[in-house]
């Protein structure tokens, strides 16, 4: 999913740019930053510019949810 940031620009991440969500986590989105590090950020501060892979990560979230239950 690839989503753009609408936020003010820092020194993580810069307003305007489109970044990769590589994961949903508790229902924030895991996103590579500027300083090439992933941090989870909240859904709130992007806007989502293409969500053709959206299903499989709200299924991989769905997962990992369980799977911190059941342990």
């Amino acid at each position: 999913m690839k989503v753009k940031y609408i936020g003010a620009t820092d020194i993580s991440l810069e307003n305007g740019k489109i970044y990769d969500v590589i994961s949903i986590e508790c229902g924030s989105y895991r996103i590579v930053d500027d300083t090439e590090e992933d941090y989870l950020f909240s859904p709130e501060e992007f806007e989502i510019v293409s969500d053709d892979d959206r299903k499989q990560l709200e299924e991989k979230d769905s997962t990992l949810h369980i799977y911190a239950k059941e342990n």
